[in-house]
């Protein structure tokens, strides 16, 4: 039981980001044509990835900026955008964030109500501010441009 512990520590799966979703065309034998919209995940800093459900090949590249472009405008809390940009390969740590927002650096585009809706005004105090992805990674490359502080 103890070496099977120590060869699953040592011998881990790597770990993979997920990239997007397939956008190949797939043609079935009865003639019809489906978007094949499987999941894609890389391992580490691949150039292209393999769809493992047509096979097709989809540079890293080209998701990552496709997923970008989608989700760029989207709300988020400070804890969904600290996840989200550790996940681009652009990690902003949610202090620095909250940094921003104090100094009027980063402003609210929305709150969250209770019931999971969005409001553009502050109605509860409980009500999460939701800040735009664009926002913070431009923010975050004015700070890299600056150098360090």
């Amino acid at each position: 039981d103890a070496l099977a512990s120590v060869r699953r520590a040592i011998d881990r799966r790597p770990e993979l980001s997920y990239r997007g979703q397939c956008s190949a065309i797939v043609r079935h034998d009865d003639g019809t044509s489906l978007l094949c919209d499987a999941d894609l995940y890389v391992e580490g800093v691949e150039s292209y990835v393999t769809c493992r459900g047509c096979g097709a090949q989809h540079e890293v590249r080209i998701l990552v900026r496709d997923a970008l472009g989608a989700v760029e405008s989207r709300l988020f809390t400070i804890a969904e955008l600290e996840r989200v940009t550790r996940e681009l390969g652009e990690p902003v740590p949610a202090g620095t964030m909250r940094s921003w927002h104090s100094r009027g650096q980063l402003r609210p585009r929305a709150w969250r109500q209770a019931d999971g809706t969005e409001s553009t005004f502050w109605m509860r105090r409980t009500d999460p501010p939701l800040f735009r992805l664009r926002d913070v990674r431009a923010l975050r490359e004015t700070r890299e441009e600056s150098g360090p502080a």
